[in-house]
């Protein structure tokens, strides 16, 4: 019985010990279907998570800015030779119309022009000249223009009086090509501001009694869209604003304004975009009678459709952000003399 006791102990513990020593195995061979388990499932993870670029947006900023400093550069090297005679510019495409002679408004045909023979051609109606440019981006594209301006006492009978030529040329494909231009004239003097905004601005006067002042923006174009237009009226002399806010003649009101210019010294400033028209008015005569007529006067013309507005709204709608303001700075390049002297 002993023995027999004996031999099973023997047979328990050899089955126990190899169920032991097999475990291990087990385990072991489980390992790389886990393993590659585990590897299967970060792939997928990895797949399925959102990419980042790895593009450097900055890089690509610095790089856009890189190319643009080259490209003025090479727009400014090709201004200047045009200035010192090794390069011609070509009319662009918004002046081929069909003018008397083929010469467009501004007295230049549409060909191409060398410096000396760009000056020859306006020479003919202007002199002397004083030539200016200015390298800017006047049209807010990132690639500096060249702006010529030619200031002359002009020749031209009707137009006594000084004038302003301003010619934009912009450097592209390597050639240079003036996409626009426009002259300005003033019998007092060059009454006129340009900024690096691409904001114009244009004054004039009637003796005392009225200030002019329009002011536009140079489109990617080139050519000047009007923004708004402000006029100032001194002394009384507010007879012209309901002729000019109704669009018809009226004779009683003509007469209350000519009143107005003899005994009052009403002062009125008129802001006018599009059809928007919109007045401010100070100054009012401190006599009753008067101050009644003044007054009777601004209502018919607030009744044509015109909103009267405070001197504090009328300065925000006139005023230019400081941002717009900064003025061309012009560079003298040459002064020409008469070629009929």
């Amino acid at each position: 019985m002993k023995k027999i006791l004996s031999l099973l102990a023997i047979i328990v513990f050899v089955v126990a010990t190899a169920a032991c020593s097999s475990a291990p195995e087990m385990q072991n061979a489980m390992t790389p279907n886990a393993e590659a388990n585990k590897e299967n499932t970060a792939t997928q993870n990895e797949a399925e998570a959102p990419q980042e670029d790895a593009s450097n947006p900055n890089e690509e900023v610095a790089g856009s800015d890189e190319k643009l400093k080259e490209l003025n550069k090479e727009a400014e090297q090709a201004y200047q030779e045009f200035l010192e005679g090794k390069r011609t510019f070509a009319r662009g495409e918004a002046f081929k119309v069909d003018y008397e002679d083929e010469v467009a408004i501004d007295h230049l045909k549409y060909r191409e022009y060398d410096y000396q023979q760009f000056i020859d051609a306006l020479e003919q109606y202007q002199s002397p000249l004083t030539v200016l440019y200015a390298f800017d981006d006047i049209d807010q594209d990132g690639i500096n223009e060249m702006i010529i301006n030619l200031e002359a006492q002009t020749n031209e009978a009707e137009n006594d009086g000084f004038s302003n030529w301003i010619g934009f040329i912009r450097y592209e494909d390597k050639n240079l090509s003036m996409f626009s231009s426009f002259i300005h004239h003033n019998s007092d003097g060059p009454e006129w501001n340009l900024y690096t905004s691409g904001i114009a601005e244009f004054f004039n006067s009637y003796e005392d009694s009225l200030f002019f002042r329009d002011v536009y923006e140079i489109d990617q174009d080139g050519f000047l869209q009007q923004l708004f237009s402000e006029t100032t009226s001194y002394n009384g002399y507010v007879s012209h604003l309901y002729q000019v806010v109704s669009g018809s003649y009226n004779e009683a009101m003509q007469g209350e304004g000519d009143y107005l210019a003899t005994h009052s010294n009403l002062t009125a400033r008129e802001y006018r975009k599009g059809s928007e028209v919109k007045i401010t008015v100070d100054n009012w005569s401190k006599d009753p009678q008067l101050r009644a007529r003044e007054k009777k006067y601004i209502d018919k013309v607030v009744e044509q459709n015109v909103e009267l507005i405070s001197n504090e709204q009328m300065d925000e709608l006139t005023t230019l952000d400081e941002d717009k303001h900064k003025p061309i700075a012009w560079k003298t390049w040459e002064k020409t003399s008469p070629k009929n002297i």
